[in-house]
């Protein structure tokens, strides 16, 4: 082996010797310790505890289907009671019947216990309850107060009725719908039937 052989491979093997005290070392710090990275608090950041792809989910209450969730992909995390969601589906049901689904591309959901307490939809919005169609740019699902609020510009369609305006409340207690501006409404005529 030649003098310079000799040198290299001295050389190389100090530096590997190097590497290797580095990632020892590295493993045993916090990145924090290594890194001044202000504003990024952990108490900031929410820590994931699972993500779920193809998510899908049945509520039940007394053996009898209430509510089903599916959606491209779901996120928990340590602390909130809330579930992140893209692509959400939700379809509800009354005694075993359909009654109504909503659609959107994304979403955040709080589930107490087993009942959905409110839902936050944001994009291509598509909420179908029996004869009724909206559809808004974001809307909010607030079970407590039995109310949806549709954010934007909002369209709602039935057999009877087109509506469109912006900054929907609809109150379903006391069957009430508010709309904030824009309002735009065209009745459909009633076809009679011929014997």
């Amino acid at each position: 082996m030649t003098r310079t052989t000799t040198r290299i491979a001295i050389l190389v093997l100090l530096l590997l010797v190097g590497v290797g005290v580095v990632l020892r070392s590295g493993r045993e710090q916090r990145i924090g310790d290594l890194f001044d990275v202000p504003g990024l608090d952990e108490q900031v950041i929410p820590e994931l505890l699972q993500r779920i792809r193809d998510f899908h989910r049945v509520v039940t209450r007394r053996g009898e289907k209430i509510l089903e969730i599916s959606a491209r992909e779901a996120s928990y995390y340590r602390d909130r009671a809330a579930i992140e969601i893209l692509e959400p589906r939700l379809v509800f049901f009354h005694q075993g019947e359909r009654v109504g689904s909503i659609e959107a591309d994304k979403g955040t959901l709080v589930i107490d216990n087993t009942e959905l307490t409110s839902a936050d939809l944001a994009g291509n919005v598509r909420l179908t309850l029996t004869k009724f169609a909206i559809a808004a740019d974001s809307m909010r699902y607030d079970r407590p107060q039995e109310q949806i609020q549709a954010r934007g510009v909002t369209k709602v369609a039935s057999p009877e009725i087109e509506l469109e305006g912006r900054d929907m409340l609809f109150d379903l207690r006391a069957q009430k719908l508010t709309v904030g501006a824009g309002v735009a409404m065209h009745l459909k005529r009633a076809t009679s039937v011929k014997p």
